[in-house]
């Protein structure tokens, strides 16, 4: 087995090949917009909504009247993330909870032109991009405020880039990635090792990429430190704590299914290759490093579990689409330009189709919300979901205490917001 050298050429974004790429690109967008997120489905992603929030009121430590799920004050549970993520999804927020979803679409649809760029580079249609705009594993976690995808999309823009022979940018992209999501230095330094014998002849290019990965570090730690008061916070000490033997087997082997069953099957034509691409070097420290992890998403549905838990090794199934593109690429059918824009539109609308049932289990109490036009609202954590997923302006968590004189709406959710099977009872309680 031996590595091919980078497809490294200059293509212009206005190159007439890229043409079914951006038709690529909008027809993703059209779905999005067809089913725009109403609801937070993921537990995380309130944490997300709700610093997001509290940044656009210049709040970068809460206050009494934040969007927060957890009592203030309780370290990491109140402010879990350094500040990357949630300063993106700040800006879209004034306009409204449902605008915050606006940003998410523009990076992926950032990550879609980028991956169409790399096919077009490879002599393969752009029309390709469909595989990942709508694969599986990514298509999902795009339609939420999770931090997942924009790190994706940083290593693909970054890969892109180096191609495009663009060290400044490719450098951009990587400190993008490891200033959203910390777990991003492992794919980064893939990434270097990727790009290792072209930087020993490269001297400026490797200071640019250190360079790059050092301000994404440094403005990570610096949010932390400024929210903390140090550079860790009781999130990332937990998180640390996680690594453990305990689930390696296990994680073993969810990833290699996923990796080997999830189309279009990348570790299988990596497996059969003779020749295979540097860019499956991004993949290694990634899946090295969280198969000793403690975590990975669940369900009780195998399905959920299967998917949902490719979560934490998403860099690696993007580098791997990329690094196997020049084999599945060549597949015949795939040529048929009308069945893959068909197959790949059916695939989208199932996602969306499959995540609705999450977003309806709170979907009702969240429109009921909504139609009260509240302005302040008391919840206890369990509702944290439904409160945040509104316009109000001032909220109060009530958890062993009394609603707020004023609040005109107080939320009571009886259910856990963490299983999805369970049935929460939702009590909206109107002072008019």
């Amino acid at each position: 087995m031996t590595f091919e050298p980078f497809h490294r050429r200059r293509i212009s974004w206005l190159d007439p090949r890229m043409a079914p790429v951006f038709i690529a690109a909008a027809v993703m967008v059209a779905t999005f917009a067809i089913f725009w997120p109403t609801t937070l489905i993921n537990g995380d992603e309130i944490s997300y909504a709700g610093q997001a929030r509290m940044l656009a009121a210049l709040h970068v430590v809460p206050r009494d009247g934040d969007p927060f799920p957890a009592p203030l004050g309780t370290g990491g549970e109140t402010v879990r993330y350094p500040l990357g993520r949630p300063a993106l999804l700040a800006l879209p927020s004034v306009l409204g909870f449902r605008w915050m979803y606006l940003a998410p679409l523009i990076l992926h649809m950032m990550g879609v032109l980028s991956f169409g760029r790399m096919l077009i580079r490879r002599d393969l249609p752009g029309h390709l991009a469909l595989v990942f705009a709508f694969h599986p594993v990514f298509w999902p976690f795009a339609r939420t405020l999770m931090s997942d995808l924009p790190a994706v999309v940083g290593f693909i823009a970054a890969m892109d880039a180096w191609e495009n022979e663009q060290p400044g940018m490719s450098a951009l992209g990587l400190g993008w990635a490891i200033a959203v999501r910390s777990a991003s230095l492992f794919p980064a330094l893939g990434f270097i090792l990727a790009v290792s014998g072209a930087l020993r002849k490269r001297s400026r290019d490797a200071m640019i990429l250190g360079l790059g990965c050092t301000l994404g570090l440094l403005l990570e730690f610096a949010s932390t430190e400024l929210i903390h008061g140090s550079m860790t916070s009781r999130y990332s000490d937990a998180a640390s704590a996680l690594l453990s033997l305990s689930n390696a087997p296990e994680n073993l082997l969810l990833y290699a299914a996923g990796l080997m069953l999830i189309p279009p099957l990348p570790l299988l034509w990596l497996a059969a290759s003779r020749r295979i691409e540097r860019w499956a070097a991004v993949a290694v420290p990634s899946i090295s490093f969280f198969i000793f992890y403690a975590y990975h998403d669940s369900s009780t549905r195998l399905l959920e579990t299967f998917l949902g838990g490719q979560r934490l090794i998403m860099p690696a199934h993007a580098a791997l689409l990329m690094a196997t593109s020049t084999t599945w690429g060549h597949l015949p059918f795939l040529k048929w330009t009308k069945l893959v824009f068909v197959s790949a539109v059916a695939a989208g609308w199932l996602g969306c189709f499959a995540v609705q049932h999450l977003e309806l289990r709170y979907g009702v109490a969240r429109d009921a919300l909504v139609a009260c036009e509240a302005k302040a609202v008391s919840y206890n954590t369990n509702a944290s979901r439904v409160a945040l997923a509104t316009d109000a302006q001032t909220f109060h968590l009530i958890d062993e205490r009394a609603p707020r004189a004023g609040d005109e709406v107080v939320i009571i959710s009886r259910g856990s917001t963490d299983k999805p099977t369970s049935r929460p009872t939702v009590e909206l309680h109107s002072s008019s």
